[in-house]
C-alpha cells in the first residue's frame, strides 16, 4: 500500500514536462527505445543486432549490423507512430485511417540516416543509431497542410499605431507557467477560442521546410534561434488548453500579432518559437 501512495505522489509532483530532457534549452523527449529532439525536429534511435557465432566470422558483423539496421527501423517506425501531429490526432491515428499514408510513412522511414559509425559492445551486440527529421516528406505527408495559406482575422485590442509598425521578426510564446505537451502542429488561440495560428494561415512550403513552430526551454536559446531572430515579439501565454498542446494568449497580444503586417508577413513563414518548462 505505501508503495502505492509513493508512485501517487510521485506521480503528482513530477508533471509531464520531466519526460523531456533537463538540459538547459533543450526540448528532448526521452522514450524507452529512442528520443524526440523536439528543438531541432528530429527523432532518433538506436538498434541493436547480436553477433551470430555460427556463421562464418567474416559475415559476423556485417550481419549484426544489418539486423542492427532492422531494429533501429522499427523503433523508429513505433516512435514516429507515436507522434502528435495536432492536438486531435496521431501519425497513428492517420495511418490506421489510410493504407496508402501507412505505406508511404514505411517507405519514407527506410530513408532514415545512420549517426556515426556502429559499436560493438563487450556483450558482442553491435548498436548504431539513426535519425529522421519530423520535417521534410514526414510534414509533407502528415500536416493539414493547404494550397493557400487563408488570411489572419484581424483581432481588436488595445494596440497603439507604434506597436503596429514595429519590425519584428517573429513571436515567441512563453508558456513555461504550464505544462506543454510539444506536437507538429499545435493552434494558438485567444481567450475567446479565435484562432490566430495553425496550418491554415502558414505557407506550406514553409511548414514542410522548417515545421510549424519550433520550441525552446529558455528565453535566450528561442531568441538566438534562426526562425525569429534577431527581434521577435515575446508574449506570455495565459493557460493551455486541456489537451496540453494548443496554447491560449491574451486578446490585447493577439491584436499585437495580426495588425502588425510584418508579423502577419512572418507567421505564414511559420516564424513562431514556443517556450516550455
Amino acid at each position: 500500500m505505501k508503495r502505492i501512495v509513493l508512485f501517487i505522489v510521485m506521480f503528482v509532483i513530477f508533471p509531464l514536462s520531466f519526460l523531456f530532457a533537463e538540459e538547459k534549452g533543450s526540448v528532448v523527449q526521452k522514450l524507452d527505445k529512442g528520443e524526440i529532439d523536439w528543438e531541432h525536429l528530429v527523432i532518433r534511435v538506436v538498434g541493436i543486432g547480436g553477433i551470430n557465432p555460427d556463421i562464418p566470422e567474416a559475415v559476423q558483423r556485417p550481419n549484426a549490423i544489418r539486423a542492427a539496421k532492422m531494429d533501429a527501423y522499427r523503433n523508429l517506425l513505433e516512435i514516429v507512430q507515436g507522434v502528435s501531429i495536432t492536438s486531435e490526432t496521431t501519425v497513428e491515428n492517420m495511418m490506421l485511417k489510410d493504407d496508402v499514408i501507412n505505406s508511404k510513412v514505411h517507405g519514407i522511414l527506410r530513408g532514415f540516416k545512420i549517426e556515426g559509425k556502429p559499436r560493438y559492445m563487450s556483450d558482442s551486440t553491435v548498436e548504431i543509431t539513426i535519425s529522421y527529421p519530423i520535417t521534410g516528406e514526414l510534414a509533407r505527408l502528415m500536416l493539414p497542410l493547404y494550397d493557400k495559406e487563408k488570411p489572419l482575422p484581424k483581432i481588436e485590442g488595445n494596440v497603439n499605431e507604434n506597436e503596429k509598425a514595429k519590425e519584428y521578426t517573429g513571436i515567441i510564446i512563453d508558456a513555461r507557467e504550464f505544462t506543454v505537451l510539444p506536437c507538429m502542429a499545435p493552434k494558438i488561440l485567444t481567450d475567446d477560442n479565435t484562432p490566430i495560428y495553425d496550418t491554415s494561415y502558414v505557407n506550406p512550403d514553409y511548414a514542410v521546410k522548417m515545421g510549424v513552430v519550433g520550441y525552446a526551454k529558455s528565453l535566450d536559446t528561442a531568441k538566438k534561434d534562426e526562425r525569429v531572430a534577431s527581434n521577435p515579439l515575446v508574449i506570455k501565454a495565459i493557460k493551455v488548453a486541456g489537451n496540453s498542446m494548443d496554447i491560449y494568449i491574451s486578446k490585447d497580444d493577439a491584436a499585437k500579432i495580426t495588425n502588425n503586417q510584418n508579423i502577419v508577413d512572418n507567421i505564414k513563414k511559420c516564424k513562431v518559437m514556443i517556450l516550455i518548462k
